[in-house]
This record gives C-alpha cells, structure tokens and sequence, in this order.
C-alpha cells in the first residue's frame, strides 16, 4: 500500500474522473483526490470509465493503464476521439519503450510512476490544471466575443485567410439560412447578396468572384453597400461598411449596419429624450429647446413668438372622482384636440400635471388669442366619456423685444392664474413686459 502524504496542493472547480481497478489503489487514491478537487468521479474500469466520460465531460482524466475489459490506452485513445484536447494523466508501473511510444502517439499528457508519490501526483496535477484554467479562461473569452457578435444588430463577417470563419446570427437570418454550417465559407451566398448598382467601378471584382477585395476597395471609395435577402421579399437595404484588420490574428472583420435602422434608432431615442411618456406630447425639455429656437429666430428677424398655457379646470376633481386611468385619458385627448387644431410649425408639449404650453412662431398676440379661444371650446364642446364635461383655462402672450424666455413664461402663466381666478373656462392675455426706465 502506497501512503499519501499531506500536501497543500488544491485544485479548485476541477472535475476529475479516477479510474483504477485496484480496489485498494482506488480507495486510498481517491481518499486523496476527493479532498482536493471539486467533483471527483470514480471508475474501477475503462468501459464504465468511457460511459462516466460521455455523460459528465470531466476537466481531467487520470487512468490506471492494465485494467481489465478495457485497459487505460484504448480508454485514453476512446476519449481523444471525442475530445481532443481534455488533458489524461495515466498511472502505471510500466517501463517498456512501446508504451511510451504509444502513449505519445495518443496524446498522453503527463505519466506518473506507480506506487504513486503524492508530491509526484500533486506536481502533474497543478501543471495539468494551469493549462485547464488557460482553456476556460480562452473558452471564456470565446464565449464573451461570440455573446457581442450576437447580441449586435449589424451584421457581422469574419474572415480567416480569405474564407468566413464567422457569421452572426443576424446575418445568418437576413441570408435564409439557420446555422453556420449552411454559410459558404468561399462567400458565394454574400456575392449574391450583393445589389450591383449601375456604374459601380468595382463589379468587376464581383464577376470574377473576389468579394473581399470588392469590401475593402468600397470601404475606401463608398462606405455603403445594398444588401438583398435571397427571398426578395423586401426591398434591399442600404447598409455602412465598416472593416478592420487584426495582422497578428490574421483575421478581418466586417461589420454591415443597416442605415435605416440606425434613423429609426435615432428617432427612437429623440422620442425617448424629448417627448411625454404618457401623451406623446413635447415635454419641458423639448419646449424649452423650441422657445430658445424661435427667440433666436425672433431676435434675427424680427418674427413674432406667441405663448399659450393651458390647464385643465378641476381635474385633480377627475383623478379623485374616476380614477387616475380616467384621468390619464382626459390628458391624452386634450393633447389630441390641441395637435388637432394647430399648425405643423406650432408645438404642444406637456408642460407639467394638467399644464400644456403651445409655442406658436410668426404668431402675433391677436391671432394667438383667437387660437387660444377655439381651443377652448373644442375642449369644452365634446365631453370625454364617462367624465363628461371638461372645461380649461388659458393664459396668451407674445414674446416682446429683448424679453427673457422666464420673464415671457412668468407673463403668460400669470394670465392662466388670472384665468382660473375669475371663474375658469376663459382665455387671458398676458400682461406686456414693464418698460425699461429711460
């Protein structure tokens, strides 16, 4: 019986399978091991040995070498048939020049002498599981690429010595096909989806079935290219090139995004920062942007900027009596029968609760009014479901020479506020700015 001695050697998050038919070689070995790696799997033969293998992907092998049924060669040589790089370690008390001849040729990585030393097996094991902790960390690494390549929208090509190692999901989708393996990796399936325009100077390069260099000299002349799905159910899109080169690597990416989405995107977002969630009206932000806008038009030309701020009479009334969903619905028609009456040029937004302003450029106070007032009635005539009746008040004012947008916007709301105390459902002018002293 071999003794093991305590060592300090610890192997963390390493799954081991031990094979050994020695009943007591294996217990005492295993005794050992369990106590030092994570997972450890024991077989007392290569056949059940093979089977354990199939089902749990160990990280390491270590395997006695004459067993009987299947010895520890044709078990080493059954496994590097499945997985060519998972590291065996065998223990053996031979010393014959054919198997280590044949052990080399199967790709053994590391031989330990029986009767096993423990300082011998801990030292195999420790330089097996750097090499293990390399694969994760590259496996890892991997896995992290892949997961960015997938999770983009454009699409994605990577070349390896002029043929496609690599192609995202995306793009896969966009060609028909469902899996790498369907891709031709000589690139016929992207000649095709390729939409010539006329008087392209680089069809030429197509023709003759050069796709990379057709890429490359576009990424150079014209960034931008119309891609077809093979379907041809949709029209094509116009995508931005974009390539880059890893000489160390030796491997080229290209990236394929789709302009139309990029404005959608854009658009997406324009809504997001500058519009009320709720109402889909501007909101302060985008209001505050439009009134420095038009002062800035006002100032360089002269033109006229009228204000109107309105808020809905009693409506904390609503909220309390119908619920905030009722409430909610009044906000979104007020908003729909303002943009409703109002020119592509004016903007409603949402200025705060129940408050609504309406920038109105080359408005003067007189026509702002008379706005001001068929909005009232429009809201007042048509009762809002089961609220019924809503009335408003509004407060007008025209932005004066040299007049700060505060001061403007103090005016105006000063009006709704005289609106609301003289009994509601009315339109106010504002007050004009105080003169200047001479």
């Amino acid at each position: 019986m071999t003794h093991m001695a305590p060592t300090k050697f610890t192997a963390n998050k390493l799954h081991v399978l031990y094979v050994e038919d020695e009943a007591t070689i294996r217990e005492e070995l295993s005794s050992y091991l369990k106590r030092r790696v994570t997972l450890l799997q024991v077989a007392s033969n290569g056949e059940e040995a093979l089977e354990m293998f199939k089902r749990s992907k160990p990280d390491l092998v270590i395997t006695d070498i004459r067993m009987p049924r299947m010895d520890g060669l044709q078990l080493a040589e059954a496994i590097r048939a499945l997985d060519t790089d998972i590291p065996i370690m065998v223990t053996t008390a031979y010393n014959d020049e054919r198997f280590f001849l044949k052990a080399i040729s199967i790709g053994i990585d590391e031989f330990i002498l029986k009767p096993t030393q423990p300082d011998l097996l801990s030292q195999a094991i420790a330089k097996l599981t750097k090499h293990i902790e390399i694969k994760r960390e590259s496996q890892r690494h991997q896995q992290f690429v892949e997961m960015l390549l997938e999770s983009l929208p454009a699409f994605i090509l990577v070349v390896n010595d002029s043929e496609i190692e690599h192609a995202n999901s995306p793009f896969l989708h966009f060609l028909g096909l469902s899996h790498m393996e369907q891709l031709d990796p000589k690139g016929s399936d992207i000649i095709q989806a390729i939409c010539i325009q006329p008087n392209d100077a680089l069809s030429h390069l197509l023709e003759r079935g050069d796709w990379l260099s057709y890429m490359t000299q576009r990424c150079n002349i014209l960034p931008t290219i119309q891609l077809q799905e093979p379907s041809k159910s949709r029209d094509p899109i116009t995508c931005a090139i974009s390539w880059s080169f890893d000489a160390t690597a030796g491997r080229q990416v290209f990236a394929f995004t789709d302009l139309y989405l990029i404005q959608r995107k854009i658009n997406d977002l324009e809504k997001k920062v500058y519009h009320d969630p709720l109402t889909g009206a501007a909101n302060r932000s985008r209001l505050y942007e439009k009134f420095h806008e038009e002062m800035k038009r006002s100032e360089r030309y002269g033109s006229p900027v009228s204000i109107l701020m309105l808020d809905i009479d009693h409506f904390k009334r609503v909220n309390d009596t119908y619920g905030h969903n009722a409430g909610d619905e009044v906000l979104l028609e007020v908003v729909k029968r303002m943009q409703g009456h109002v020119r592509v040029t004016d903007l409603v937004g949402r200025w705060g609760g129940e408050e609504f302003l309406l920038i109105a450029p080359e408005t003067v106070l007189g026509a702002a009014l008379e706005v001001a007032e068929n909005i009232r009635r429009l809201i007042g005539q048509i009762p809002f479901g089961q609220v019924g009746r809503v009335t408003c008040s509004i407060g007008v004012g025209q932005l004066a020479k040299g007049e700060s947008m505060n001061t403007c916007l103090e005016r105006v709301d000063a009006a709704l506020y005289r609106a609301k105390k003289q009994g509601r459902d009315r339109v106010e002018m504002a007050d004009p700015p105080p003169t200047s002293p001479l």
